[in-house]
């Protein structure tokens, strides 16, 4: 499996990464989170974008690029070397707003102009255009993290394979899967996709996760699954199950994955 460089960070190799989340709704937030991030322990900040009040579209249907780069360039500043992944996650797949599918797929090309170093592309949203967003968004300057949530259920195993393939085959850098448990059952389907993924059937770096308290364990115990990176909290959580950065970083220092 090829490994994925983002900076100093290196995806696919070694210790999963921590990736926590920013869901500033405004100025007064984002200065208030900034310097509590800027000191905390993590590999990747995802900024939750869908939280920004007002949005990033103009009345005349045009992105304001001027608000993205200058929020880009403040938050990149506070965080250092650490990688920045821009998330715009729509209402269907659990997000806190929505877009025209036109004008997502242009926020997310902006956010890769603007200096984002990862991009997250929803493979459901983009649809049959996956392929050239993905490509659009490397042509920018930034790796494509494809992305699926179900918050309603876990699917079929074949189910989540398949979704995993489609986001190979679009391009994307790496492949994420987000799924909702039911039953204890499903944690452990989770899991087997997992330890399949893990032994050969991925070729590039993958995350897979089992939402809410039942699914903590595909969280905390990524190197044994085989995912590239967890996400944890710093601030507010942005997914049901999501651990505290400190204890991620404790737990995986302990187990050496």
């Amino acid at each position: 499996m090829r490994s994925v460089s983002v900076k100093k960070l290196v995806l696919g190799e070694g210790v999963p990464a921590v990736c926590v989340p920013l869901m500033a709704s405004g100025e007064a937030e984002l200065e208030e989170a900034l310097p509590v991030l800027a000191g905390a322990s993590f590999d990747m900040l995802e900024w939750r974008a869908d939280f920004w009040r007002g949005g990033f579209l103009l009345p005349d249907g045009n992105i304001d690029t001027v608000l993205l780069k200058r929020l880009t360039d403040k938050i990149r500043e506070s965080i250092g070397e650490r990688p920045l992944l821009f998330t715009f996650r729509t209402a269907a797949e659990g997000g806190n707003a929505d877009l025209p599918r036109k004008a997502w797929m242009e926020l997310l090309r902006q956010a890769s102009k603007a200096g984002a170093d990862l991009v997250d592309m929803e493979l459901g949203t983009a649809g049959e255009e996956a392929s050239l967003l993905a490509d659009e968004i490397r042509q920018a300057g930034a790796r494509v993290i494809a992305s699926a949530h179900d918050f309603e259920k876990t699917p079929s195993n074949e189910e989540m394979l398949s979704l995993l393939d489609r986001m190979r085959s679009c391009g994307a850098d790496v492949t994420k899967l987000a799924v909702m448990p039911r039953t204890d059952g499903d944690v452990l389907r989770v899991l087997e996709v997992c330890i399949r993924m893990k032994n050969g059937l991925a070729d590039r770096p993958y995350i897979i996760i089992s939402m809410g308290q039942a699914g903590m364990l595909t969280r905390i115990g990524c190197g044994f699954t085989g995912s590239a990176a967890t996400f944890a909290t710093v601030l507010d959580a942005s997914a049901p199950g999501q651990v505290p950065a400190g204890l991620v970083r404790q737990i995986l220092s302990q187990t050496g994955s």
